[in-house]
């Protein structure tokens, strides 16, 4: 599918900076558009120079942004603004999430780009104050590949079922602290609550190792798959998915298992989809309560491919830069008839 003004892509995959919700969506959104042969160009920005990203996006124009960083975001952005290259941005979680210089910088980044994606409601509600375009695209794309788990998780996950158990599980890209100084992903406090639980069983999946690190000893009803495998593939093979965060964005997990029609118990730190169980952030009964109504029916929200919007968004905004282009061009022309008349 060719448009008339190629799409530049900018962020950073799996391969570079590890398996997370960010890279991952990336890799699934370029895997959707090669297999709609739609025709991008992707730079990972963690493999170029700064003169190299300068002139792919003077040679664009139009950039989709995915940074996390927000001084790199709002350096790429304003060589954009320059360049006269549109810019879309997605912001991958929670607008406000940071400190109170990173969060002015990423606000100052929401209301010049052309186009902010915000991918949960309470961001979108936030940053359309900001900037009138802002679009509301929840981050799940469903994996267009997948790959097999190896034997050692195999192996793991049918010893797990032996147990007759109930199996959850629970992932951390790596160890993480927000501005409060509290664990992300709440592992402390899972590995201290699955300590009590006698029926039940987490597994723990962080492909840096660096929670296994953490833990040496010997946990009770705890293990750790502590290096890169698909999260996706994992899923399938659970009971239970656990996302406890301090704070969240739009979690591909989290739309990953409810993909999968498995039961999701999140904290209530930020909206959820329909479907997922609530707790309360570090409280012992509204967590036990939340895996006692895991074993309940309940109704799941159809998950959508965002990658299906992402899309429609790229041949609008190349409908919009190419008239634009064609009405400065007519005017031009007018001008230029009426000076030499």
């Amino acid at each position: 599918m060719c448009l008339k003004s190629k799409i530049l892509i900018i962020g950073t995959l799996p391969e570079t900076a590890g398996i997370g919700g960010v890279t991952i969506h990336i890799k699934r959104l370029l895997d959707f558009l090669q297999k709609n042969n739609f025709n991008f160009d992707f730079v990972d920005y963690k493999n170029k120079s700064i003169l190299s990203l300068i002139k792919e996006i003077i040679s664009h124009k139009i950039v989709h942004l995915h940074i996390t960083n927000p001084f790199v975001m709002l350096f790429l952005c304003v060589i954009a603004k320059i360049a006269f290259t549109k810019v879309i941005l997605t912001l991958h979680g929670n607008l406000g999430r940071y400190n109170w210089l990173k969060n002015s910088l990423v606000n100052i980044v929401v209301s010049i780009v052309d186009i902010p994606i915000l991918i949960n409601k309470k961001s979108y509600k936030d940053g359309v104050k900001l900037n009138r375009n802002s679009k509301y695209i929840p981050a799940f794309i469903p994996p267009i590949l997948s790959t097999k788990l190896d034997d050692n998780i195999i192996e793991l996950l049918k010893y797990l079922e032996s147990t007759k158990k109930t199996i959850c599980s629970t992932n951390a890209y790596n160890i993480s602290y927000d501005n409060k100084g509290r664990d992300i992903y709440g592992i402390d406090f899972l590995i201290r609550e699955f300590s009590l639980l006698s029926d039940y069983v987490l597994i723990i999946s962080d492909p840096s190792g660096n929670y296994k690190k953490k833990y040496v000893e010997e946990l009770s009803n705890v293990y750790f798959i502590d290096y890169p495998h698909d999260y996706f593939e994992l899923l399938k093979k659970i009971s239970v998915f656990i996302r406890y965060t301090t704070t969240d964005g739009d979690s591909l997990s989290v739309k990953e298992a409810l993909f999968l029609n498995k039961k999701v118990i999140c904290t209530d730190v930020v909206d959820r989809p329909i479907g997922t169980i609530l707790c309360k952030l570090y409280e012992h009964d509204s967590f036990v309560q939340a895996l006692t109504a895991s074993h309940k029916d309940i109704v799941h929200s159809e998950m959508k491919n965002s990658a299906m919007d992402i899309l429609e968004l790229y041949k609008s905004l190349d409908n919009e830069t190419n008239h634009s282009r064609s009405q400065n061009r007519r005017n031009y022309f007018r001008r230029s008839t009426s000076s030499s008349s």
